[in-house]
């Protein structure tokens, strides 16, 4: 394990191709870690959710060129202890803009609004638009904190930081 601070230490971190496919490879790393750390199983099932979702979002919007710069890191705060998953990429800055409007949008729900959102949009999915959104607001549901920050464009590409933080109480 890898230690930022006395405060924070790096559970998972991956940085350059990341593909649908290896998704599941990654969560179930992510998963074995957090077991070794004694981390509850209620607050692991949470954790691998918001994982594998926020990894599916990277995947489906980190432009082409850019694929190699994608970027995912999961830490444990010792003090709040606490679980940051954050995950990095470039996008067309439409897509980041609309990525940021959408997290600020949920960040104003409460969580009974953010419920009946996500049943609606579950219960409306057909099969040319599978649910599309449903995985940003279960993360919203799921976690105790979303943030979204956008870089400045740079050749009509922005950087996109997202990350959620959960509460994990580490015994």
């Amino acid at each position: 394990m890898r230690y930022l601070s006395r405060r924070r230490m790096i559970l998972f971190k991956n940085k350059g191709v990341l593909k649908t496919e290896e998704i599941l490879s990654e969560t179930n790393v992510l998963v074995s870690t957090l077991k070794n750390y004694g981390v509850p199983k209620v607050h692991i099932r949470r954790i691998e959710y918001i994982f594998a979702e926020m990894l599916t979002n990277l995947t489906h919007h980190t432009a082409e060129p850019y694929y190699n710069y994608s970027e995912v890191s999961v830490s444990f705060h010792l003090k709040t202890k606490s679980i940051t998953i954050s995950t990095q990429n470039r996008c067309s800055c439409n897509e980041a803009t609309e990525l940021h409007k959408k997290i600020t949008y949920l960040n104003g729900l409460s969580a009974e609004q953010k419920k009946h959102m996500y049943l609606d949009r579950l219960a409306n999915a057909t099969a040319e638009k599978s649910g599309a959104g449903l995985g940003l607001i279960g993360i919203s549901r799921k976690c105790e904190e979303l943030y979204c920050v956008v870089s400045k464009p740079v050749n009509h590409m922005c950087t996109v930081q997202i990350e959620a933080k959960i509460s994990a109480n580490i015994g």
